[in-house]
């Protein structure tokens, strides 16, 4: 799991989408007031909140990015599978209130189920959410790690049947994306940056490593930080 904090914008780079709270429950210890406002100070004029399977802090976070001025991208990090897909987080973003209340129903499923979504299952192709495959896990990552360009193109059509509106997201963050993936994808579909943002300061990175550790996704705490 990637510890990515709010950094200074640097070139044109000037939003995150993938920011994430301790709704996730997956270790985040990001306080979305806080981390609106650090965005603010550095320069960022959109911020996308994508909490795993959950909506719960997209009021907190809408009203939030109101008080600072800068865009609120409202969303949901879910897990697809289909026919073709084992496996694939996305991220989904609504373009309007329609696509919100989609979300919504697709979120609320989730609470009733662990199921992952089935693609098969959406009632309707989202013409009103945009949908980015991380690309640092599941099918595509796999597809893409291989080089097997006719398997990619593959689950982006496959995809785009639901959601046409789709893109690929890559974390430079991460070194086997940047210098294993990105070559391959270049030039191959509409890409964006997804870092995932768990906390907002450097100083919280012990308090992320301790909750994480609580909720019994890492088993130690590394000598250095204790």
């Amino acid at each position: 799991m990637r510890r990515v904090i709010i950094k200074p914008v640097i070139n044109v780079v000037d939003f995150e989408l993938f920011l994430q709270s301790g709704y996730s429950f997956n270790g985040s210890v990001l306080n979305i007031e806080r981390a609106v406002a650090r965005a603010k100070e550095m320069g960022y004029h959109a911020l996308g909140l994508a909490d795993c399977d959950r909506m719960h802090g997209l009021i907190k976070f809408y009203l939030a990015c109101k008080k600072h001025d800068i865009k609120p991208l409202l969303g949901v990090m879910i897990t697809i599978k289909s026919d073709l897909i084992q496996e694939q987080g996305v991220l989904l973003f609504a373009k309007s209130l329609k696509g919100y209340q989609q979300l919504i129903e697709i979120s609320s499923k989730l609470a009733l189920s662990e199921e992952k979504t089935r693609l098969e299952s959406v009632p309707s192709k989202m013409e009103e959410v945009i949908a980015i495959a991380l690309v640092d896990n599941g099918d595509f990552y796999h597809a893409l790690w291989s080089k097997d360009l006719t398997r990619t193109q593959t689950l982006i059509a496959h995809v785009q049947t639901v959601f046409p509106h789709f893109y690929l997201g890559v974390d430079l963050n991460h070194f086997a994306i940047e210098t294993h993936i990105i070559p391959v994808i270049k030039g191959l579909h509409p890409t964006v940056i997804t870092h995932q943002v768990l906390y907002e300061d450097p100083s919280d990175s012990l308090a992320y490593k301790y909750v994480r550790q609580i909720l019994g996704i890492d088993s130690h705490i590394e000598e250095d930080l204790l």
